[in-house]
């Protein structure tokens, strides 16, 4: 289990910790390269989060096109409390290659009302969008939805290799809907984050409501309308 302790604002140190792998206080200040991290995976549609429909596998992908972020790349899991822990078998980077990890860990925070994910790990001045509101909030949103969910249990897998300027991890394992994903990591001068937008959920994407046409056939159909009330009006 890791810590990152960060001396200043301008550099970080990491150290490992056996007791917990939380995230030591990130100093005010510190550079933030903001959603360089992205979620996404086999079916993934939309944002707000990326609903990846998909419990065997998801995708870390750096859009930095310039900085590769070093080992370990921390990815965090917000899971309902009650809900299955995850699990994961295998990473794999470009071309298939094995890429090593640590298995998820459960940290000692978890999240809810008023809280978000970053700053529960510990880092503050990383984006504040990953809050238990737009949690919950998402996870009504899916089909089937979830709600009355009061607490998140947090869990932390690493990635213990390198991840180059636009490359891509793949994460296979066992998951479950409900299941919130976001990485984190550091290149030792900065830290890179995601947002809710690029943050990864597990389930199945909410469907129109049936006999609620999508807008596009609302146009379609008030153009028909139209053009019916035109061609009436002609004979008329």
């Amino acid at each position: 289990m890791r810590s990152i302790l960060l001396a200043s604002a301008a550099a970080l140190a990491l150290s490992t910790s056996v007791a917990q792998a939380d995230f030591l206080p990130v100093p005010a200040g510190t550079i933030i390269d903001p959603t360089d991290l992205h979620i996404s995976g086999s079916g993934a549609t939309g944002s707000d989060p990326v609903i990846v429909q998909n419990t065997s596998s998801f995708t870390v992908t750096s859009v930095n096109a310039t900085t590769t972020i070093p080992q370990p790349i921390d990815v965090f899991f917000a899971v309902p409390s009650g809900f299955a822990a995850p699990t994961v078998s295998g990473v794999t980077g470009p071309g298939g290659t094995a890429v090593t990890f640590t298995a998820p860990t459960l940290l000692a925070a978890t999240l809810s009302s008023g809280q978000n994910l970053y700053t529960q790990v510990g880092c503050a001045p990383c984006d504040n969008s990953l809050s238990f509101s737009n949690f919950t909030t998402a996870l009504a949103g899916l089909t089937p939805p979830i709600t009355g969910v009061t607490t998140f249990n947090i869990y932390e897998m690493t990635i213990t290799q390198n991840l180059a300027p636009m490359t891509t991890d793949t994460v296979n394992g066992a998951f479950v809907a409900g299941d919130f994903i976001a990485p984190l990591g550091t290149d030792g001068t900065k830290v890179f984050d995601t947002s809710f937008t690029n943050t990864g959920l597990i389930g199945t994407a909410g469907v129109t409501p049936p006999g609620v046409p999508e807008p596009s056939s609302l146009a379609l159909i008030a153009g028909a309308l139209g053009i019916s009330w035109l061609y009436r009006r002609r004979r008329s």
